[in-house]
């Protein structure tokens, strides 16, 4: 499996505190989807975190920083094709919050067109000192024999971005203090 990206310093620490600020204020925001079992039945209490809805023009900084990254991602991921499947959106955890073990990997549909998850970002836009637990962990990265369901933290500091391979089998630990906000999205290739 090829390794994550870590680009530090995606965003500055006043861009990410006022994207912090922006969600603090949001009015509107939507409690994430269960995941699903192999049968498509929803997994109780798999994935707490809130989707939080800001205006576009709100979001335009964060995906103006992330553009130019694709096509460093085509190259690290030696996929060419790769275009951007879903952008930018808000997830926040909040105290309890969390995401169980999953992959990303699936199709995205996106205003009636479909595609192929191939690579998965995580953007941390809160400062790690502001909450405890909510580590993002990969699984099947350790190279040693015998040792690749060991999970490892991808550890981020605020406006770091990870990038990883949307089938890598990943979760976010419970958030225990605080808040924990992300940016996260999705690259791929359009299928129609």
């Amino acid at each position: 499996m090829t390794a994550p990206l870590v680009v530090p310093n995606v965003l500055s620490d006043a861009a990410c505190e006022a994207l912090v600020a922006a969600a603090s204020n949001a009015t509107e925001s939507v409690r994430s989807h269960q995941l699903l079992d192999a049968l498509g039945a929803p997994i109780p209490n798999s994935r707490r975190s809130d989707e939080v809805r800001v205006a576009a023009e709100v979001l335009r900084p964060l995906r103006e920083a992330l553009a130019p990254l694709t096509d460093t991602c085509r190259t690290h991921f030696a996929t060419p094709d790769l275009e951007v499947l879903r952008p930018a959106r808000l997830l926040r955890y909040r105290r309890g919050d969390a995401i169980s073990q999953h992959r990303d990997a699936g199709l995205d549909v996106v205003a009636g067109r479909s595609g192929q998850r191939i690579v998965s970002f995580s953007l941390l836009l809160s400062d790690p000192r502001d909450f405890t637990g909510g580590d993002l962990i990969g699984y099947g990265l350790h190279r040693i024999p015998g040792f690749e369901r060991l999970g490892k933290v991808l550890a981020l500091e605020q406006g770091d971005a990870v990038f990883f391979l949307s089938q890598m089998q990943h979760e976010v630990t419970e958030v225990t203090e605080g808040t924990r906000l992300v940016a996260i999205g999705h690259l791929g290739s359009w299928l129609d």
